[in-house]
């Protein structure tokens, strides 16, 4: 068994990470109309990016996978479907492509027939990690993780102990 080890990501390494985001999507000349963060991990990236690129329609879409670092069921507490989010380019945003069964979930959902005379023509999305055997490679990402690492995020610093807090 291969052990865990802990990936600490700071607020800098986010805004820099955040800027690469955008800068990709800026450079691939897709317009994005709406953002959707998934709960928890990437609400703050989504507002981020909303900030950085200009984007007034943002939504929250609560999701858990994961019980102590293990994987689980996926289970919705907020949903957003695709007779909520409008738009021609949605933008998924989460934190990290783990296994990837989270992204590939949510892009199910929104893919599904709606009596809603419009249908979304563009899902992209992007996370701030990728690990190498995640089923999901997003649009974009800014860094790729080793598999045998967790991933904490400065919004999760509380799990830390105080003097491995950044």
């Amino acid at each position: 068994m291969t052990d865990i080890k802990h990936h600490v990501i700071s607020w800098n390494d986010v805004v820099k990470h955040v800027d690469k985001i955008c800068n990709d999507i800026i450079k691939s000349d897709v317009e994005i109309d709406a953002i959707l963060g998934l709960s928890r991990g990437g609400l703050v990236p989504a507002v981020m990016i909303a900030n950085q690129l200009g984007i007034d329609e943002v939504y929250s879409y609560g999701l858990r996978s994961y019980s102590n670092k293990t994987g689980g069921d996926i289970k919705t507490y907020q949903l957003a479907g695709s007779d909520t989010v409008k738009g021609e380019h949605i933008l998924v945003v989460d934190d990290i492509s783990d296994r990837g069964e989270t992204l590939g979930y949510v892009k199910r959902q929104l893919c599904k027939p709606t009596h809603m005379p419009w249908v979304y023509k563009n899902i992209h999305t992007c996370t701030i990690c990728v690990k190498p055997k995640t089923d999901f490679l997003p649009t974009w990402h800014a860094v790729d993780v080793e598999d045998n690492e967790w991933v904490i995020f400065p919004w999760e610093a509380d799990s830390l102990k105080p003097k491995d807090r950044i």
